[in-house]
């Protein structure tokens, strides 16, 4: 834990999990969500993810209901004008099913869901590129009550937007994959292979390993982001006063969601009062690696210009240490585990 103060907290930021699947939704409820974020088929920026239908969301709304687990239909990409009849339909079925809030990136979409369907809470969604005070109370003006900052946001700059617009929310992300462009609006996907992240589709060309000539000394893969693990700063951004820590991840498995659930619930608890293990807590980190885990990195938390941002070794799933080869005889590897 971060050692920012003894004081104890009046009250924990929600943990937020993805929940690209019905089955990764319940996984996530059991690890200890207090809430989730969903996206449809249409207007989700993880248009890949396996995505719920309207029948699964009604059953997971009555799921969550039961248990106080909060729900988020993301709506997060930029919208072409033939769309608006369709993105209307869905705000229709959304106001008669209400989610606690719907998460949006278009400006356009935040009016018209503001003046058409006054009930539906408005969250702005990272891709909205909310980077200043400024911007939040633009925001604030729209009906919206939460923001959702941008990856490369600061703890410094979460003091400044919470000191500076106290009547909106903040949400900040603490775990999962980053993103090479600010606020996630990259244009390399759309431009290199038709397939554009601002609607969904994001082709991850960053991933992708790069040959270049044998003198030029360049990384194999020169723009794939470590991930993101602020285990050891929720206490800060907390007392900075974050309303929720969100947890990148509708692409993964639904024990993803369950095991890092359960390390950061764990956490959470602890600065909550309860006993929870040194050892318990080291277990639920080892278990949540297992699920997926690239090289870690706490990205702009305290440093300006990100710190170890790049992995420019290996672009995914890492695994775990299970120990080291000592010598190869044969067929046979001998290894010190």
């Amino acid at each position: 834990m971060d050692p920012a103060s003894n004081a104890p907290l009046s009250a924990l930021p929600e943990l937020l999990l993805p929940a690209g699947s019905f089955e990764s939704a319940l996984a996530a409820i059991e690890g200890g969500a207090d809430a989730l974020y969903f996206g449809f088929a249409d207007f989700s920026a993880r248009k890949q993810a396996r995505n719920l239908d309207r029948l699964e969301y009604r059953r997971l709304l009555r799921h969550a209901g039961e248990r106080g687990v909060k729900l988020y239909a993301a709506l997060n990409t930029v919208l072409l004008e033939r769309e608006l009849e369709q993105v209307a339909g869905l705000l229709v079925f959304l106001s008669r099913f209400p989610p606690d809030a719907i998460i949006v990136q278009d400006w356009g979409l935040a009016r018209l869901a503001r003046e058409r369907f006054p009930a539906l809470v408005l969250h702005a969604s990272t891709q909205m590129a909310v980077r200043t005070p400024q911007a939040a109370r633009l925001a604030a003006r729209l009906g919206i009550r939460r923001v959702v900052l941008p990856r490369e946001s600061s703890l410094a700059d979460l003091r400044r937007f919470t000191d500076e617009v106290p009547e909106l929310e903040f949400e900040v992300f603490v775990h999962g994959a980053l993103c090479y462009s600010f606020s996630g609006l990259c244009l390399a996907s759309g431009l290199l292979v038709g397939r554009s992240g601002n609607r969904g589709e994001c082709a991850q060309v960053c991933r992708s390993r790069y040959e270049w000539e044998a003198s030029s000394g360049m990384p194999a893969y020169p723009f794939s982001c470590r991930d993101l693990n602020l285990t050891r700063r929720l206490e800060a951004l907390a007392r900075a006063g974050a309303a929720s820590f969100k947890v990148e991840g509708r692409m993964k498995a639904p024990e993803y969601g369950f095991a890092v659930a359960r390390l950061y619930r764990g956490i959470l608890d602890r600065l909550k009062g309860a006993i929870v293990s040194d050892e318990e807590l080291a277990a639920r980190a080892a278990a949540a690696d297992l699920a997926f885990a690239r090289s870690p990195t706490e990205a702009w938390f305290s440093a300006r210009g990100g710190e170890k941002l790049i992995d420019p070794v290996f672009p995914g799933h890492r695994g775990v240490h299970a120990g080291k080869i000592l010598a190869l005889r044969g067929g046979s590897i001998v290894a010190d585990i």
